[in-house]
């Protein structure tokens, strides 16, 4: 079963920038970094978190978790229950061209796999977030 609805995001702060077109940096100790002209996003692969900067050099989210409500319980894609693997692809739209990082999470609990795909186009001024959850263990979410 799929399940995309009710995100919540998490913040806790740090930060970065590097401005490009739309790009997706080398991976390198664990981290990668989705950039355009306005924006620069980070995803750190050991701890989950995601930072995003203002091409000036300024935070606008940093450290944010991807978490799902469901029912009554809430499952945060923190490191201690997820393990994480990234790629990329591009991105040839409506809205334009750009790239998109995509962050898989396992759940070691066995309980809802997540992705996260964060999408940045070269000429517009914002991005675009998507999860979608994977109930893995059967149960029936009350959404």
């Amino acid at each position: 079963m799929i399940l995309l609805k009710r995100i919540l995001l998490l913040f806790f702060f740090t930060g970065l920038v590097i401005p490009l077109n739309a790009s997706l940096l080398p991976d390198s100790y664990g981290f990668k970094e989705l950039q355009n002209s306005y924006f620069t996003i980070r995803f750190d692969k050991k701890s989950g978190l995601i930072s995003i900067n203002r091409a000036n050099g300024l935070t606008l989210i940093s450290g944010a978790i991807s978490a799902v409500n469901i029912d009554s319980d809430t499952y945060t894609a923190d490191i201690s229950n997820y393990s994480y693997s990234f790629g990329e692809e591009s991105l040839n739209n409506e809205k334009g061209k750009g790239r998109v990082l995509r962050i898989s999470g396992k759940d070691r609990m066995k309980n809802l796999n997540v992705e996260i795909l964060v999408s940045l186009y070269d000429n517009v001024p914002g991005i675009v977030f998507e999860t979608i959850v994977y109930c893995i263990n059967g149960i029936q979410p009350g959404i």
